[in-house]
């Protein structure tokens, strides 16, 4: 497959590995950011990502409808221009791509095609997972579906634990990515040597939310319970659960491999108290808490040994609904 040599950028959402490669785009790329509400609205460092980009003096514009976007229709429509999707919060529709002559990619954080869709770095704290990608791949009339024509695999240290730790790293390793191969577009004439996907490899993974599915079941079992508290660690708020009649939220979970079992019915119970943590039974084991919040306190102190934490079954069972975000954010239904 070959292409001309690339001279402008089209970046479809914006996250904060955009801010790092702005440098890159600002020297060598005629570039322009399309950011709906959301992208523009999420906190990088305690601030949003449309402050940064104002201090940036970058150049971007904040739109709703991508197939309204001039700059999507016809700006920066052409052979010579690259639209690359990164945290883009628009699906871009079947009958445009008959439209845009430009080569269209997506910047993917997970294994191809074993990790589609959203919610990435809490589902690799769920399932352990230590397996790292960067990913450019030709986007097409699917979701995570089109041929690879870059990807890189890297370890993860394994002393990682929530998903913001797994960012850290990854942005990182995303970064010099992005840089060098965006750079390779800059030559006269590009080959690349599209990949397809293997489909009877794929997985497909739904975005997640906090308070929908974040709930605690402390009938799982402990090497999955703490792994599932964590996926909802930093920078999400935790997961939600009981403590007498208030909700809390639980963060910084690890397995203990010390204690025996105990009978399914004292799941949830502190059995053990320290200093500043406390032991709670789950099914086959038991797993060590740090924080357990209140208010925005961490109430870790006031737990008594014999109390329960318990979530109740109507929690449970609404986790198992499906969300679906538009570019404004969540689609309340």
């Amino acid at each position: 497959m070959k292409i001309p040599k690339i001279t402008k950028i089209l970046i479809l959402g914006g996250d904060s590995i955009t801010l790092e490669i702005l440098p890159l785009l600002k020297k060598s790329f005629n570039y322009l950011l399309l950011c709906s509400k959301r992208n523009l609205d999420s906190k990088i460092n305690e601030k949003r990502l449309e402050d940064h980009l104002i201090a940036l003096k970058a150049n971007y514009r904040k739109i709703n409808i991508l197939e309204k976007s001039i700059d999507f229709n016809k700006n920066f429509n052409s052979k010579n221009s690259i639209y690359l999707c990164m945290s883009s919060p628009w699906i871009i529709k079947k009958n445009n791509f008959k439209k845009i002559k430009s080569l269209i990619l997506n910047s993917h954080s997970t294994r191809l095609p074993q990790y589609r869709g959203g919610a990435t770095f809490s589902w690799l704290v769920m399932n352990k997972v230590r397996f790292g990608f960067n990913n450019l791949y030709i986007i097409d009339k699917n979701i995570d579906t089109g041929k690879i024509i870059f990807f890189e695999e890297f370890l993860y240290p394994n002393n990682l634990k929530t998903p913001d730790d797994y960012f850290q790293i990854y942005k990182k390793k995303q970064m010099e990515f992005l840089n060098k191969k965006l750079l390779n577009f800059k030559k006269k004439k590009n080959t690349l040597v599209p990949t397809k996907q293997l489909e009877y490899l794929s997985s497909y993974f739904p975005r997640l939310n906090s308070n929908i599915h974040g709930w605690v079941d402390w009938s799982l079992d402990y090497n999955d319970l703490y792994a599932f508290i964590n996926s909802f660690g930093n920078p999400h708020e935790g997961c939600s659960t009981y403590y007498k009649s208030k909700k809390v939220l639980i963060k910084d979970a690890s397995p203990n491999h010390e204690d025996a079992k105990f009978n399914s019915y004292k799941n949830g119970i502190i059995f053990r108290k320290g200093p500043n943590w406390v032991c709670v039974a789950a099914n086959n084991g038991s797993i060590i808490i740090e924080k357990v919040i209140y208010k925005k306190q961490n109430i870790i102190n006031k737990l008594r040994v014999g109390d329960r934490l318990f979530t109740p079954l109507n929690k449970i069972e609404n986790k198992f609904k499906r969300v679906f975000y538009n570019p404004k954010g969540l689609v309340k239904k």
